[in-house]
């Protein structure tokens, strides 16, 4: 269940470097504390998770969940997830619970898309035979029964 910010939540954001077209657009999970948000640039209609966890990038840091220096554009950010260092911005994703973006500049899509849905590759066997299309819901449980 998503709610509105309350004018303390939009009070802490603006403190910790955030800025939005309009704080309104903005809705957020019913547990959603702000501490994890700090210099984001909002836009368009944002929908943000809770950010409860740590996770260890490459090199064993370990860094909170939440999203730092980016700029987010129609999106919905599910729980625990960490976005850190978008030199450009995320514009029109939605981004799944505990998915790491870090240090890139942008990820954006226009319109419709398919990320690969409907290609034919081959798959478990080596020498083909096995060739099946990917869609958006592919398990590996999926293709061993095949």
């Amino acid at each position: 269940m998503y709610r509105n910010l309350t004018d303390y939540e939009i009070g802490i954001l603006t403190m910790q470097g955030c800025s939005a077209d309009d704080w309104g657009l903005i809705t957020v999970e019913n547990h959603f504390l702000p501490d994890n948000i700090e210099n984001v640039k909002f836009s368009g209609n944002i929908k943000i998770g809770k950010f409860t966890k740590s996770v260890i990038l490459f090199g064993g840091i370990t860094f909170k969940t939440g999203i730092y220096n980016a700029w987010l554009h129609n999106c919905t950010i599910e729980d625990n997830v960490l976005i850190h260092n978008v030199r450009g911005d995320i514009a029109n994703y939605h981004i799944e619970k505990e998915s790491i973006i870090h240090n890139i500049t942008t990820l954006a899509v226009d319109g419709e898309t398919s990320f690969g849905n409907g290609t034919v590759i081959n798959v478990i066997n080596e020498e083909g035979g096995r060739a099946i299309p990917v869609y958006d819901h592919l398990s590996a449980h999926i293709l061993c029964i095949r």
